[in-house]
């Protein structure tokens, strides 16, 4: 049997019945499923196999149409069997039992001779006569030679087809293929391997039908849009269609409306809302199916300028299907390329005699896949109308209906009378063939009748046998599917314009809170007049889930519905659109919409739109270099110093000096378009860069730090919007146009930004909450707090912990990828500067694969969070990977970062110095969402170097922000400026001051919870107190268990050093940053001892005797007792006598060396002895030396503490409070003290 795709388990278990009938006995192996499944392929394969093996094969066919005579299928089987017989013959005069007989005898004969296979195919058109006849030869012939294989549709049978045939049956359902199946389906039908999205497609379409999916593959290599019905599937679906009852025929087109999955409460209330719609009633109560011919246009919807359909990621919705494609709801009077009806150059200014904006039924057909927003696919085919048949020819034969529907074969049509809901027939009573032919239409396509009711349960019952005809399944909890999106397409194709219209009004009616491109679709197929707010609410949302090219569409669209009559809002809607065009990279298309609106504008002259108009340029503008900044001026001149005539514009090339803040863009996000000036601008930066430098010595530097350029103290253009946003707010106030005050507050937001702004800032996002809670923007509240949550944590507010958990609670609860993108970056910098770094790198890395936010790429941002985590970690070998992977991405950051880590990880100073004069030279200007990393560095490069010209500039740029945070493009925090300032403090001794400033650091670390830099803000506190001559080593003790608890690698100051050395003629003592020296005494040398041995006890009799050793220091450590007891003595001598020995016997062998040894060890023996014994061998008694050794030292030691007195007070201090004397003497410091002697 030769391979099929897909079918590997029915085809071997086929391959076992033949088998077996071949060598024992037959079967009855009953294969079944829908139309195009795959049953024949299937049968034939097996009956080749038989063939090959010895056996007979007949085979028979069931017939659809009229005419046929009874036992059809039996008679072509006997013709094959015994021509000379035939069935004819057999059954004259014969009883239905005697019939029966003969035709089984003829099969077993036949059997006996060789195998026997029988084919029957479609069963389910079977007349009751040839089922009973396949009963009686299954029933009687089982122990022969004889298979019979039957198929038959099980959707187009009401129930079983036969209760006896399926209980001796093996029966085979084949359903439709998997993904991988429909891949190699499609590979060997193009001989093209397809891509998986398009794989995925077909077989949502197709459902995984092999019929479906080769049509459909063969047209779409043909060109054909993917979304077009291929003849033969619409024929085979309209078939399955004819035998359902026309009430359940008006739900399933209800439902094909709603889409590819739908509820039963969300179709019974769009039933009831289409019910009382006035256009609703209908005089066709009489429906029936439609048999376009093969060249008819099918009801397809054309995409914008590809044939796949734009579709949102389904997460977006909290598990809903994804949103239709905004390109899918046609246009009154574009072309079915889906492109914008402007103009030759792209003009949004209508003509008196245009049709542009009039709204209309559209004249192109959508469908949405689901009533939430699945993607849409169908649509006409470019060049025919959707609204009538084709005139190219007479309908098909194939698509004829069933004429052994259930009206004449007298099955059982479940609970539906025919006197209710009439079923579609052949040839209905009334109506007649269309002249241009194309399929029979009572009053050309298809109306939807009024339902006089739609309650639940005939909804429900008429589920139910859509269910039993396998067009649709359930999928429990009232949630039902179309098997897949040709049947729901073939449904609405046979809907008539003001069907569809009807349809989906009552779907925008049930669909209250469905998606906004959901609604927006059914209100644009329903001409409703809401159409426009629907569309650029589907946009804003469309932005707010990073969808751009889907918002261009919703924006385009939105611009086609809205009339000439009202120029105001299509500027508005064409600044919208720019900008949306430009974000998915479209960026001359956005520029021709940019130069249409601002015609709009310059003709109304409207102040309040010349202001809005005035920023969204402003926030175009690093993408246009420089070509619509004039006006910007103009509009800066005319609305703030009331004049027209603009000063001349000197050509800055804004693309250079402006750009997008990083985070989020300005439609709906509304971050893009800051054009930050310079640092140094505004007091951002104080530091400016310059446009020249070197490493030419530090007078040069100084000159290139003086030097720099500050463009007339900053960008007339960011200067410009500035005050516009301030106009733009208060003509909004003041004409209560919520829409224009959330922009220009938003764009407020973006040109202030900077350290210096945060409480205006701060300010500015109250009243946008305010201006959301008027509006019931949830999108404009969620930036709000965004924004707040930055704003609270530069000043320092604890505030911002819960604002933040609040803000991300809000954004996963959204669904909107922009806001859970948002989320997620703020988890990573909170987890960061919270001491959470394994969970930071798991946020960072959530973000990175949620793709790209507005005007920043997502490299840059895992760069700078990364990075940032890295140096605050203390990882410099994380942070050199960063570093690498920005070199070689060509980041125009790097130079900035790379000496932040040189600095950072302790560089020479020349060597930073050096970095500084490089990234100044190269004129490189950083922008105000870089400053406080620019402020960091110019703080840690200046105390490097310990210039004071150097520091005192650093000083004066960072002065104005301490008692602030430093957060670098709202993605990373650089500590408190606090500990900056205490920085360059200790780099110029300014001890106190330090001192001041690391703690002041450390507890505005303590009061977020920022617990790294608490540790890094203690750690240089450490430094200083210690640097000062304070005792520092329980907070060091302190900083190193919290910063090994948090996996930090800190650099702790090492315990303080000193000096004690003897050069040979005076003392070098060195302690607390002071050196003196003093002349030679004995109680300096007892204290190098005492400092060299820390910790220890050390007896006195050694200190007054150094040079004795250890001997002297038991001997006169022991008072006035015996030197030797007399139990020693005995020893003493017992060991002797043994050593004589030892040494005669090593003398005798010859054992020079080991006899030397034993004498060596002999003459010790008696030195102690000697020692030990005075006169006469009398036992010795030592002296008192101990006490006088203590009181030596003792006075010693003091004398030399009375002396340091008055050359080193804080020595002597120090000493005084750790050197202990007496018998023993010991030093014991409060903190580790490394002395050098």
């Amino acid at each position: 049997m030769a391979e099929l795709i897909g079918r590997e388990r029915p085809a071997a278990i086929l391959r076992g019945e033949v088998e077996r009938a071949l060598v024992s006995h037959g079967a009855l192996v009953l294969v079944t499923g829908e139309a195009g499944i795959g049953k024949s392929t299937l049968v034939a394969g097996a009956a080749e196999e038989a063939v090959r093996g010895g056996a007979r094969l007949l085979t028979g066919a069931c017939w659809e149409g009229e005419g046929a005579p009874g036992h059809w299928p039996w008679v072509q089987v006997l013709r094959q069997l015994a021509p000379e017989v035939g069935l004819e013959s057999l059954a004259a005069g014969r009883e239905a039992f005697q019939l029966y007989d003969a035709v089984t005898a003829l099969l077993v004969e036949a059997a006996r001779e060789r195998p026997v296979v029988v084919v029957l195919e479609d069963l389910h058109w079977a007349d009751p006569a040839s089922l009973r006849l396949l009963e009686f030869v299954v029933r009687h012939a089982w122990f022969e030679r004889l298979l019979v294989i039957g198929t038959y549709r099980d959707a187009e049978v009401d129930g079983p087809l036969s209760l006896p045939l399926e209980a001796k049956a093996v029966t085979l359902t084949l359903t439709g293929l998997d993904v991988a199946g429909v891949g190699r389906l499609v590979a060997c039908t193009t001989g093209v391997v397809p891509e998986p999205e398009l794989v995925a497609q077909i077989h949502r379409r197709t459902g995984g039908n092999p019929f479906f999916v080769e049509q459909t593959a063969r047209l779409w290599q043909g060109g054909s849009p993917l979304a077009t019905i291929p003849p033969g599937v619409g024929a085979a679906i309209r078939r399955r269609l004819s035998r359902l009852a026309g009430e359940v025929l008006k739900v399933l087109r209800m439902a094909a409306v709603l889409g590819r999955e739908f509820t039963t409460h969300t179709l019974t209330t769009a039933l009831t809302s289409a019910n009382a719609s006035p256009a609703s009633t209908s005089n066709n109560d009489s429906p029936t199916t439609t048999s376009p011919s093969a060249n008819a246009p099918s009801a397809t919807i054309p995409t914008s300028n590809n044939d796949s359909a734009t579709t949102a990621d389904p997460s977006t919705y909290g598990g809903s299907p994804p949103t239709a494609d905004p390109s899918t709801y046609g246009s009154p009077s574009t072309t079915l390329t889906g492109r914008t009806p402007t103009s030759g150059n792209g003009s949004l200014i209508s003509t008196g005699s245009s049709t542009a904006g009039t709204l209309t039924r559209p004249s192109t057909n959508g469908i949405p896949t689901s009533e939430n927003g699945s993607p849409t696919t169908a649509g006409p085919s470019a060049g025919g109308s959707p609204t009538s048949p084709s005139t190219d020819g007479a309908p098909a034969a194939t698509s004829t209906p069933n004429h052994h529907s259930a009206a004449t074969t007298g099955r059982s049509t479940g609970d539906f009378s025919a006197a209710t809901w009439p079923f579609f027939s052949a040839r209905p009573s009334s109506g007649t063939w269309p002249s241009s032919g194309g399929g029979y239409l009572p009053e050309g396509r298809l109306r939807a009748p009024a339902m006089t009711h739609a309650s639940p349960s005939p909804v429900l019952k008429a589920l139910g046998q859509a269910v039993a005809a396998k067009l649709v399944v359930s999928h429990g909890s009232g949630r039902y599917a179309f098997v897949h999106d040709l049947v729901r397409e073939t449904l609405y194709a046979d809907l008539d314009d003001a069907s569809r219209a009807t349809l989906h009004a009552a779907a925008l009616a049930a669909l209250d809170t469905a998606p906004p491109a959901t609604r927006a679709h059914h209100a644009c197929l329903a001409a409703a007049p809401e159409a426009v707010d629907l569309l650029l609410a589907a946009a804003r949302d469309a932005e707010g889930r990073m969808a751009d090219e889907e918002a261009v569409g919703h924006y385009r669209r939105a611009l086609d519905l809205t009339p000439a009559s009202e120029p105001r809002r299509r500027a508005t809607i064409g600044f919208d659109l720019s900008t949306a065009q430009h974000r998915a990279g479209d960026t001359a298309a956005g520029a021709r919409t940019l130069e249409s609106a601002l015609a709009l504008t310059r003709h109304l002259d409207a102040p309040d739109l010349l202001a809005i108009a005035a920023l969204k340029v402003h926030d175009l503008s690093f993408a246009g270099g420089g070509r619509w900044t004039a006006f910007v001026h103009d509009a800066h001149h005319k609305l703030v110093n009331g004049t027209t005539s603009p000063v001349p514009f000197t050509g800055l090339d804004v693309s250079t000096n402006t750009s997008p803040n990083p985070r989020m863009d300005p439609r709906t996000d509304t971050r893009t378009g800051i054009a930050p000036d310079t640092v140094g601008c505004d007091g951002a930066g104080g530091l400016d860069t310059v446009e020249g430098g070197g490493s030419g010595g530090l007078d040069r530097r100084h000159e290139a730090w003086a030097g720099t350029r500050r463009m007339d103290a900053e960008d007339r253009l960011h200067a410009a919007a500035r005050d516009l946003t301030e106009v733009a707010a208060d003509l909004a106030r003041h004409g209560e146009d919520n829409e224009a005050l959330a922009y220009s507050l938003l764009s407020r937001l973006g040109v202030i930004w900077g350290p210096g702004s945060t409480a205006e800032r701060l300010a500015i996002t109250e009243e946008l909450s305010a201006v959301a809670g008027r509006a019931g923007d949830d999108q404009l509240d969620l930036t709000a707090r965004s924004w707040r949550v930055g704003a609270l944590l530069e000043l320092g507010n604890p505030r911002c912990l819960s604002e933040q958990r609040a803000f991300t609670a809000r954004a996963e609860a959204s669904g909107l990828r922009l806001f859970q993108h948002e989320a997620a970056v703020l988890r990573a910098m909170f987890a960061t500067f919270t001491g959470r770094f394994d969970e930071a790198a798991t946020h960072i890395d959530a973000a990175y694969e949620l793709g790209e936010q507005p005007g920043i790429g997502r490299h840059d941002l895992r760069w700078m969070q990364r990075w940032s985590a890295a140096l605050l970690r203390g990882r410099f070998d994380v942070a050199e990977t960063v570093l690498a992977e920005m070199e070689q991405a060509g980041s125009p950051h790097f130079p900035l970062y790379r000496a932040v880590t040189a600095t950072q990880r302790g560089g020479d100073g020349e060597v930073v110095l050096r970095y500084l004069a490089q990234i100044m030279a190269g004129g490189e200007q950083y922008l105000r969402w870089m400053a406080p990393l620019w402020l960091r560095f110019q703080a840690q490069a200046a105390a490097r170097s310990r210039d004071p010209v150097l520091c005192e500039r650093a000083r004066a740029a960072i002065a104005p922000y301490v008692g602030q945070w430093g957060v670098t493009a709202t993605v990373a925090v650089e500590g408190p400026y606090a500990h900056w300032m205490a920085v360059l403090d200790a780099a110029q001794e300014r001890w106190d001051d330090a001192v001041a400033g690391f703690t002041a650091a450390y507890r505005a670390a303590d009061v977020l919870g920022a617990r790294p830099w608490s540790v890094e803000s203690r750690a240089r506190l450490a430094e200083v107190l210690q640097a000062r001559g304070d005792d520092a080593s329980a907070l060091i003790e302190q900083v190193e268990w919290e910063a090994a608890e948090l996996g930090m690698l800190v650099s702790l100051p090492r315990p303080r050093a000193g000096s004690f050395r003897f050069d040979g003629a005076v003392w070098v003592l060195t302690f607390a940053g002071r050196t003196v020296h003093l002349p030679d005494s004995k109680g300096l040398a007892d204290l190098r001892v005492l400092l060299a041995r820390p910790g220890r006890d050390v007896p006195a009799v050694e200190l007054l005797d150094p040079a004795g050793g250890e001997v002297v220091v038991a001997a006169r450590g022991l008072g006035g007792d015996d030197v030797l007891d007399e139990e020693a003595r005995v020893r003493y001598r017992r060991r002797l006598e043994l050593l004589d020995e030892e040494i005669d016997r090593a003398v005798e062998l010859g054992e020079e060396r080991r006899a030397a040894d034993l004498d060596a060890e002999r003459q010790a023996l008696l030195d102690e002895l000697r020692t030990a014994t005075g006169l006469g061998g009398r036992p010795r008694r030592l002296g008192d030396e101990a006490e006088r050794a203590r009181k030596a030292v003792t006075n010693r030691i003091r004398n030399t503490l009375r002396l340091l007195d008055q050359r080193h007070p804080e020595l002597a201090a120090h000493l005084r409070a750790s050197v202990s004397t007496g018998s023993t003497c010991s030093y014991h410091p409060a903190s580790e003290v490394h002395w050098a002697t």
